[in-house]
C-alpha cells in the first residue's frame, strides 16, 4: 500500500462520505487505473464487508477512497488507500488513512497493513510498526514439472469449510468465514486441503483477479504440505497461461525457493505492519501465503 501525502487545507471535508456498492463503479476505475489486481468480484466483497470512506469531486465522482476490512470484530486491515492521478499530492489519502485510524481505534480494532517500503515510511510516525515482510511472486506461462499428484491433496469440500475456518482462525489470529466461503464459490480450481478435515494439514484458497490470479492464502502445518498445495492449485488453473502471484511471508525460505524453481520471481515486497505494537498477529509460523494485501 502507497500513500501520498500533501496539504489538506484546501480540503472541503464535506466532501469526504462513506462508500456503498453504489460506488462499484468507481472503486474499480480506481485500482485499475493504480494498475492493482482487484476486479468487481473483490470490490464487491470489500464493499459488503467492510467499512469505506471516499472523497468525491464537485461532480460526485470518486476521487479517492481507504477501507477497513475487520475480522471477528477484534483486527481490521487498512486496504484500498487510492488517489487518482490527479488528484495526488493534495492529502486526500493522509485524510482517508486518519479517518480509518480513528474508526478502528473507536471500535477497539486492532490495526494493521500491508506498506510498500515507500509507504512504511509514512506509516512509522502514524504508529505503526513493522512485524514481517512479505514478497510478491509472479510468473506467467508456467510448466510445472511432473503430473498432478492426488495422493498428498484433494480438491477442497464445502463441507470442509469449518475445518479450514478453524484452522484459519489459529493461524490468522481471528474468525474469516466469510472470505474463506467467497474465495471457495469463485476459484474452486484454486482450492485445494491436505488430510481428512478431522486431522487437517493445511489448505489453499485463490481468486481470480482483474491482471492475475492470486493464490493465497496457503496455510500448512509443514512446508512439505504448503508446496504440495501451491503446486496443485497451480496445475489445476483453468487459464494456465496467465499470469500469476502469490504473496510469500518471510519466514517461508523453503517454499520461496521451490516457487522460484518453478519460475517465480520476487516482483516487489511488503512490509506487515501493526500499529502500537510489534507483535505477530496470529501464528505466522503457519502462514506461507498471504490473500492479498486487501484481504490480508
Amino acid at each position: 500500500m502507497t500513500l501520498e501525502t500533501g496539504p489538506t487545507d484546501s480540503l472541503p471535508d464535506r466532501r469526504l462520505r462513506g462508500l456503498t456498492l453504489a460506488d462499484l463503479a468507481d472503486g474499480v476505475a480506481l485500482s485499475t487505473e493504480a494498475g492493482w489486481n482487484q476486479n468487481a468480484t473483490d470490490w464487491r466483497y470489500l464493499l459488503a464487508h467492510g467499512l469505506g470512506w471516499g472523497y468525491e469531486d464537485p461532480s460526485g465522482r470518486l476521487r479517492a477512497t481507504a477501507m477497513l476490512l475487520p475480522y471477528e470484530d477484534s483486527i481490521a486491515w487498512i486496504c484500498m488507500v487510492l488517489v487518482t492521478a490527479g488528484w495526488r499530492k493534495r492529502g486526500l489519502a493522509t485524510m482517508l488513512l486518519r479517518h480509518c485510524i480513528e474508526a478502528g481505534e473507536q471500535r477497539g480494532w486492532q490495526l494493521g497493513l500491508d506498506a510498500t517500503p515507500a509507504g512504511r515510511q509514512v506509516y512509522l510516525p502514524l504508529g505503526f510498526s513493522d512485524c514481517y515482510p512479505i514478497a510478491r511472486m509472479t510468473a506467467e506461462g508456467l510448466q510445472i514439472p511432473g503430473p498432478a499428484d492426488r495422493s498428498r491433496c484433494r480438491p477442497m469440500q464445502e463441507s470442509d469449510l469449518p475445518a479450514v475456518g478453524d484452522l484459519d482462525a489459529a493461524v490468522a489470529g481471528a474468525a474469516r468465514h466469510d472470505l474463506l466461503r467467497s474465495l471457495f464459490s469463485r476459484a474452486p480450481d484454486l482450492c485445494w486441503v491436505c488430510g481428512p478435515p478431522e486431522n487437517l494439514r493445511g489448505f489453499c484458497l485463490g481468486r481470480d483477479g482483474l491482471n492475475s490470479d492470486q493464490i493465497g492464502p496457503i496455510v500448512a502445518r509443514h512446508q512439505d504440505s504448503a508446496i504440495a498445495l501451491a503446486r496443485q492449485a497451480l496445475l489445476s488453473r483453468r487459464q494456465p497461461a496467465r499470469r500469476v502471484c502469490i504473496d510469500v511471508t518471510e519466514e517461508q525460505c523453503a517454499f520461496r525457493d521451490w516457487l522460484q524453481t518453478v519460475g517465480f520471481q520476487v516482483e516487489r515486497n511488503f512490509v506487515r505492519m501493526m500499529k502500537m505494537t510489534t507483535r505477530k498477529v496470529g501464528r505466522p509460523a503457519a502462514l506461507f501465503a498471504i490473500a492479498g494485501p486487501e484481504l490480508s
